[in-house]
């Protein structure tokens, strides 16, 4: 069977709108796969990227604002004043007799001043 030469170009019009459907279906299913996942990284950067890179920031903070007789609590738990600060390290008095050097990047906190005081006459 043949076609006039008129009738092609009429049947290739009427088979495009089921072409262009076809690709907007496939385009929007892609779109709604990529939905969850995204939503999935956006959830993971706020509720445990961002507060970690927040709370990193504020303990670099207190490490590089160390000065003398602030009280302190290091990493592992010790607890004391701070005597001297030199570049990466500081010097610790944790009792009357009792002296020692940390590294400045293993101060976790700075305590209220009178702390120890306090916890002494407990």
């Amino acid at each position: 069977m043949t076609l006039s030469p008129y009738i092609r170009p009429l049947l290739f019009l009427i088979s495009l709108p089921n072409a262009w459907a076809a690709n907007a279906a496939t385009s929007q299913s892609f779109i709604l796969n990529i939905l969850p996942l995204a939503a999935i990284v956006v959830f993971f950067y706020f509720i445990i990227i961002r507060p970690q890179q927040q709370e990193q920031t504020e303990l670099n903070n207190i490490q590089s604002s160390i000065k003398d007789k602030q009280e302190i609590i290091t990493m592992s738990g010790v607890l004391g004043q701070i005597i001297k600060v030199k570049d990466d390290w500081v010097q610790l008095q944790t009792s009357t007799d009792t002296y020692f050097w940390i590294k400045r990047n293993q101060i976790q906190k700075v305590l209220p001043n009178g702390t120890i005081k306090h916890l002494e006459k407990k």
